[in-house]
């Protein structure tokens, strides 16, 4: 036997036991067939009972595109089946073959002609667009020579990797699953918003990568350019309004009927900010806000399948993109960009509820943790803030400051009647700050120079320094949340809760202190704040019964604060510290012993850096 044979038969005893997917994934991989010396025949299932050889199965393809009506398709067990073809414009093949019709839609990127191969490839790129230097490298590959095999399969799988495919796929009766949701294409996520680059801040992401991405989308396909930006305006920040200075009313009415509650408020920014010099846009801008606010139970579908789409984004993802891989305004920016095109998929949904509530149950754990490691480098966006009342008090929150930038003369009186119906009914007591919380950008957003403070915040911030304990200032948290915590508010806390303790001593209302404490020592990068937070989290651990949602809730407050350190390293230590404090704490406590144990292996798999620091813990609650 030959080299060659013993590496094809090697191969193939390693590959042929694995399933066809992950098969035909692994021998794709051009470059590691070539390592191994292994030219594969790769195979395709048309339906559960048969498969065919890819090259074969393309062969014929060419033959259905040169109109002949029958041809011979091998299938992957070697059979021949003689079958009758059809080809109509502008590029489907038909395949009739066991009495089964299979369609193939752009087979005519298979032609050997190249006039029909390039105008199928432009017809295709409209459509669904790549990034420009992977369609440029389709282009010359298609001008020059036929696509081979390979690179049909990867041009293929490249088109289903956007966010157009994807959202045709899901829109196709089926039984969802996590995986359906998120695409394992790194690509498609680039194709979604753009490129990166670990060196550029977000200010710099908008101004170079994203903002030329768009450009040149918008010049391509101005329709298709603009569904696009608005699935990824999360945030005012990414509403180029410069490059949309030319979009016109009808450019915008296909928004209004989406479903993806922030593609809705883009539309509505759009008008916003045209609406000062252009005033037929006040009739499109009230569209859009009766779409948002006027049927509150509509809003709150949307809002709860967004966010039952949010959580599994950002959990999933992290198979896709580790922590070093991409900057975590990127991963957030994909994450929540592809959560706005599932939520368009998945427009038809009678029962968002019971999918939220699915959502929740499959990935709610392990989100409460990838959000709070998140804390180190995002700190004032909560994981509460994901929640649908939560997204309906955003998207309103953005209208309200689309209107506050008018001025007063130029502002719509439907708008402001439409907007003010909104605040009363989302208002409600408890809640009245909601619409002003940070957005999941705001971290990462430079903050606007010149704008003086808010003379309510100002006299709150007064009565703080007067104050003798935290219970005297009940408006804490809109200083903490309505305006970026400063290390001297983060000094007049930690002041207050060192000298009285916190306002409700072993007590739920306790516990929900303390997490608005941690958050401002995070947000400010207070560590006396933080070392004060924790220092009350293992107080309660040794007084306390310990069951699961008491651990969790301590540990969850300790990661926060421990967010504020100087440094990546003293972050772990702190963290680290505090996580074996907790596990001494319940040695006599099995139900928290266990949760905590849950909790430090999911915080291991979010972030490989945390396990070294959190083994002394680990070995701890393994002796108890």
């Amino acid at each position: 036997m030959t080299t060659d044979h013993q590496h094809v038969l090697m191969a193939e005893i390693f590959l042929n036991p694995l399933p066809d997917s992950i098969r035909n994934e692994i021998l794709r991989d051009e470059e590691f067939c070539t390592r191994i010396r292994y030219k594969p025949a790769l195979s395709m299932s048309l339906d559960p009972g048969i498969s065919v050889q890819m090259e074969n199965l393309h062969k014929t393809l060419r033959s259905a595109i040169t109109k002949r009506s029958t041809s011979t398709l091998i299938l992957a067990d070697g059979t021949r089946k003689r079958v009758k073809l059809r080809f109509e414009k502008p590029g489907t093949a038909t395949i009739l073959v066991e009495g089964k019709r299979f369609s193939f839609a752009d087979a005519d990127l298979l032609s050997h002609d190249k006039r029909m191969r390039t105008s199928g490839l432009h017809r295709v790129l409209a459509r669904q667009p790549l990034l420009e230097d992977e369609q440029d490298a389709w282009r010359r590959i298609a001008k020059s020579r036929p696509f081979t095999d390979r690179e049909f399969v990867r041009l293929m799988t490249a088109l289903h990797s956007t966010p157009e495919a994807v959202m045709e796929e899901l829109c196709r009766p089926q039984s969802l699953t996590v995986e359906k949701l998120i695409p394992d294409e790194s690509e498609y996520y680039q194709r979604l918003t753009a490129a990166h680059s670990s060196k550029r801040t977000f200010p710099e992401y908008l101004k170079c990568e994203l903002a030329q991405t768009r450009g040149t989308l918008l010049k391509r396909n101005r329709a298709l350019g603009l569904r696009r930006i608005a699935f990824s305006g999360l945030s005012h920040a990414l509403v180029p309004l410069n490059l949309l200075s030319s979009v016109n009313q009808a450019d915008l009415a296909p928004l209004i009927n989406a479903n993806d509650p922030f593609s809705i408020l883009c539309g509505f920014e759009v008008a916003g900010a045209r609406v000062r010099n252009e005033r037929g846009f006040a009739e499109i801008g009230e569209k859009f806000l009766e779409k948002l606010f006027a049927d509150s139970e509509a809003t709150m579908a949307r809002c709860t399948i967004f966010s039952a789409c949010a959580l599994a984004s950002i959990v999933k993802l992290r198979t896709v993109f580790s922590e070093q891989d991409v900057p975590l305004y990127w991963f957030r920016l994909a994450a929540l960009s592809h959560a706005g095109v599932l939520t368009e998929a998945l427009a038809s949904l009678r029962k968002p509820d019971e999918f939220f509530g699915w959502a929740k149950q499959q990935l709610g754990a392990d989100f409460v943790w990838h959000a709070a490691v998140d804390v180190r480098d995002a700190p004032r966006w909560d994981l509460e803030w994901l929640k649908p009342e939560q997204i309906q008090a955003e998207l309103l929150g953005r209208a309200l400051h689309v209107i506050n930038l008018l001025p007063k003369g130029k502002r719509p009186k439907k708008w402001v009647t439409l907007i003010a119906q909104a605040t009363a009914q989302i208002s409600k007591p408890g809640r009245e700050l909601a619409p002003h919380f940070p957005g999941p950008m705001d971290d990462f957003a430079t903050p606007i120079a010149g704008v003086k403070r808010d003379p309510a915040l100002v006299r709150i911030g007064r009565k703080l320094k007067k104050a003798r304990s935290l219970e005297e200032v009940p408006e804490l948290a809109a200083l903490a949340y309505l305006e970026r915590p400063s290390q001297n508010l983060a000094e007049e806390v930690r002041r207050l809760l060192a000298k009285h303790g916190t306002d409700d001593h072993q007590s739920e209302k306790e516990q929900s202190s303390l997490r608005l404490y941690a958050y401002i020592a995070a947000s400010a990068r207070s560590e006396p704040l933080a070392n004060e937070v924790i220092s009350r989290c293992l107080q309660i651990a040794r007084t306390q019964k310990l069951d699961r949602r008491t651990i969790s809730t301590l540990l969850l407050i300790t990661i926060t604060a421990s967010g504020a350190a100087s440094t990546d390293d003293r972050y772990r230590t702190i963290l680290g510290d505090a996580a074996t404090k907790l596990a001494y704490s319940t040695i006599n406590e099995k139900p928290g012993r266990h949760q905590l144990r849950q909790v430090i292996e999911t915080l291991g798999a979010r972030a490989p850096k945390l396990i070294s620091v959190l083994s002394r813990a680990t070995a701890i609650l393994d002796t108890q």
